[in-house]
């Protein structure tokens, strides 16, 4: 791998897949490293390739991936997104056809409205994508009901 000319933390991993770790505000990558200690971490801030990665993203960082998923969906074939909302709407859907989606929300979400991630939840079926979700009985904050769920999902890709 060519050097790394930028601020990153790249953690080798043995499972053959990759975390793309995007976090929100008040937290950092190293709170969703226990969904896979086997996999390769990547906070977004090194170069990878691309076949098996996975991004991960909570609040903001969620955000950020399903951003990229509708603008960009060549970059992303998988994704884990914590408190999720729609963060744009592309003028055209893109084909999400072959993106499996783990979106876990919070009941009691007073930051991102359950409304809000159901959109998301519903733009992304739309365009495709094959997507699990999971709704916890909480605020916006993870819990560790929501790492268990997005971990059993992940075990499955």
């Amino acid at each position: 791998m060519d050097s790394l000319n930028f601020i990153h933390e790249l953690i080798p991993g043995s499972s053959g897949r990759t975390l793309l770790l995007l976090h929100g505000t008040g937290g950092d990558e190293h709170d969703l490293i226990p969904l896979d200690p086997a996999a390769a971490l990547l906070s977004p801030r090194g170069k990878v390739m691309l076949e098996k990665l996975v991004a991960v993203g909570y609040s903001n960082g969620a955000n950020i991936a399903a951003a990229v998923l509708l603008l960009r969906p060549e970059v992303l074939r998988a994704a884990i997104l914590f408190r999720a909302m729609v963060p744009v709407v592309p003028e055209n859907l893109p084909d999400l056809s072959r993106t499996r989606l783990w979106i876990g929300g919070g009941k009691q979400d007073a930051i991102i409205a359950p409304d809000e991630t159901r959109r998301l939840i519903d733009l992304l079926r739309e365009a495709g994508a094959e997507v699990t979700t999971y709704v916890a009985e909480a605020g916006h904050g993870l819990t560790s009901a929501d790492l268990v769920m997005a971990k059993r999902w992940l075990a499955t890709q």
